[in-house]
């Protein structure tokens, strides 16, 4: 084994695959690196949408497999057929498809779905996809292999649906075949979004876990880089559906990308962040198609003190609960966060008074959390009532809670807008703050938000720093 000077991870997103012509751009865009990187990939754009679907049809017995498995097939046959003159081997597809074709089956069989045999199947995407992208590198004249997660050795905890890595265990794993095959010359293209756990069941990270993955990869190759390619330029001043005006954000630290993520801005897989940040790896999302620099993620830098963007999100309830005396209670809170959490109710934000408690959750859960918290009968309490139809609005930069005058700003400018705020959430991090507004304001608060914020703001650009590893 040798060591490979600038390693560079690069994650290929599944929404910039669609098309035959997708998969050229992509791989001859790889193809022109000085050396070559380790691709990390996602199942073809819809695919893991299908194979969710089927599991579904399959177990209410309205799936024909024959025609879903020749569909599939299909689809990445042609996605492979762009500038190809000869036929193509299509083994190592159909080696993946039978496999899917008997998982199926055992579940046509048994007539319902383990959450085993369910990461099993969703996890036929990302098998598929290595495959397409490591023969269309090999035609286009680069030494390429596809490796399966489970197989290369990244280790999770072996929960089903929303599993976590073992990351030393990964490690020593993965990294020596890796660095390997880099020796060599050849771009190993690994699957994203799952691995599998001590007993050898495969689980996945959620959906959009191959962001994930890719940062897994690039922590045991201790990685000069991590790039994520997208079907958007960067993270964005606020949601271009929203806001036509919005700017990339050239540059943003892990703790202000990390906000945005796990408020579920569609950029990055909420876990993302957390192996990268651990080595101090810089982190560049781009658009997969296009030459501008995107948006650098590392570690705080010296410069003034910024806003970012501004993210949101929607399909919030609030939760209230009054009494006069709770905050004489000790452990009303702690009861509270319990008894959600033992019925897998997440809380996104809570705001608190002398009186009353209010409690963000998803909106399909608001009516269940609060029947839940009325029936345990939580001391003090004399009230709970819940609502649905809110939005979260997030204001991210860098040391925003020290900043004097930012909140006031902000509220200002919502306030003169006609907007009412339900629920505020300031100090809690020093680079967000959240508050909640009702969904039908939400359009009004943003455009005047970003209006006020950033349509005057100039942001220079941040070019990405040269590494060995640069594209010709």
């Amino acid at each position: 084994m040798s060591e490979q000077a600038g390693t560079v991870v690069i994650k290929v997103g599944g929404s910039v695959l669609r098309t035959p012509p997708d998969i050229v751009s992509v791989t001859e865009r790889i193809s022109r690196l000085d050396q070559p990187p380790v691709v990390v990939v996602s199942a073809l754009n819809g695919t893991t949408d299908s194979l969710f679907a089927v599991i579904e049809e399959v177990e209410d017995g309205t799936a024909s497999l024959d025609s879903f498995i020749e569909d599939i097939r299909s689809r990445h046959q042609q996605m492979l057929s762009a500038g190809v003159s000869r036929s193509i081997d299509m083994a190592p597809i159909d080696a993946v498809l039978e496999d899917l074709r008997e998982r199926l089956q055992t579940i046509q069989h048994r007539g319902e779905t383990t959450p085993r045999a369910r990461d099993a199947i969703c996890a036929i995407g990302e098998r598929l996809a290595a495959r397409v992208i490591a023969m269309s590198l090999q035609e286009s004249g680069s030494a390429a292999v596809s490796i399966d997660a489970d197989e290369l050795g990244v280790i999770t905890d072996g929960i089903f649906g929303r599993a976590t890595v073992r990351l030393a265990e990964t490690t020593d794993r993965i990294r020596e075949p890796l660095l390997d095959h880099l020796a060599e010359g050849t771009i190993p293209v690994i699957t994203g979004y799952f691995g599998r756990s001590n007993h050898g069941d495969i689980t996945t990270f959620g959906r959009g876990g191959s962001d994930y993955s890719a940062a897994i990869i690039s922590n045991s190759l201790d990685a000069t880089r991590l790039e994520i390619w997208k079907d958007v330029e960067g993270f964005l001043t606020a949601d271009p559906a929203r806001i036509s005006s919005a700017k990339v954000v050239p540059f943003m630290t892990y703790d202000e990308a990390a906000e945005l993520a796990y408020l579920g801005v569609q950029v990055l897989h909420p876990r993302t962040l957390e192996p990268v940040r651990k080595r101090q790896i810089p982190v560049v999302v781009r658009g997969a198609h296009t030459e501008t620099p995107g948006t650098k993620i590392g570690p705080p830098r010296e410069e003034p003190d910024q806003l970012r963007a501004i993210g949101t999100r929607e399909g919030f309830g609030i939760v209230r609960m009054h009494g006069s005396a709770m905050a004489y209670e000790p452990g009303v809170g702690a009861k509270v966060f319990q008894t959600l959490s033992e019925h897998d109710i997440n809380i996104v934000n809570m705001a608190a008074s002398q009186a009353t408690f209010a409690l963000l959750v998803n909106g399909q859960d608001t009516d269940r959390a609060a029947a839940i918290l009325e029936q345990t009968g939580i001391p003090t309490v004399e009230a709970i009532s819940g609502e649905r139809g809110y939005s979260l609005i997030c204001i991210v930069g860098r040391n925003i809670g020290l900043r004097e005058g930012v909140a006031g700003r902000v509220f200002s400018v919502v306030g003169e807008a006609g907007v009412n705020v339900d629920m505020i959430s300031v100090g809690s991090s020093n680079v967000a703050m959240s508050f909640v507004v009702d969904e039908s304001d939400l359009p009004t608060a943003m455009q005047a938000l970003h209006m006020a914020l950033f349509e005057h703001a100039s942001h220079e650009n941040d070019p990405v720093e040269r590494s060995s590893v640069t594209g010709s």
